[in-house]
C-alpha cells in the first residue's frame, strides 16, 4: 500500500518540476502560476505514475535487483509520460509538439518513487 501512496501523491509532484524545469521555469508570479497548474500537474500525472508502481511491484516480485529495477523502471516512467500526448498522434495540427525530452517528465519521478520504496532491511512483512 505505501508503493501506491508514494507513486500517486511524490510522482506527479516531481513530475510537474521536472516539466517546470524542461520548460524553461516560471518567468514571473512563480507561486501563482505553481499554485494554479499543480492541481493539474497531480490529476494528469496520477495515471502515469499508478502504470510505473504496477510495473515497479511487477519487477520486485519477479527478483529484479535494485539498479536494474530503476533502470526499467526508467524506461517505463520514459514511456509512461507520452500516454496523456497519444492523441496528438492523430490531430492534424498538434497542440503540443512532440520532443524526446518531455519523457523525463515521467522518467525522473518514477526511479525517485522506486528508489524511496525499495525494501527496508529491516524490514519483515511484505508488502
Amino acid at each position: 500500500m505505501r508503493r501506491w501512496a508514494i507513486f500517486g501523491l511524490i510522482g506527479p509532484f516531481v513530475g510537474f518540476w521536472v516539466f517546470v524545469g524542461l520548460g524553461g521555469g516560471f518567468q514571473s508570479h512563480a507561486v501563482q502560476s505553481s499554485l494554479i497548474v499543480l492541481p493539474f500537474a497531480m490529476v494528469a500525472g496520477f495515471v502515469p505514475a499508478m502504470v510505473t508502481a504496477t510495473f515497479d511491484r511487477l519487477f520486485e516480485r519477479r527478483g529484479v535487483q535494485q539498479l536494474g529495477r530503476l533502470v526499467t523502471i526508467a524506461l517505463v516512467g520514459y514511456g509512461a509520460a507520452y500516454l496523456l500526448m497519444l492523441e496528438n498522434l492523430f490531430e492534424t495540427t498538434p497542440l503540443i509538439s512532440f520532443e524526446y525530452r518531455w519523457g523525463l517528465i515521467g522518467a525522473v519521478p518514477a526511479v525517485i518513487c522506486s528508489w524511496l520504496n525499495k525494501p527496508s532491511i529491516y524490514s519483515t512483512q511484505p508488502e
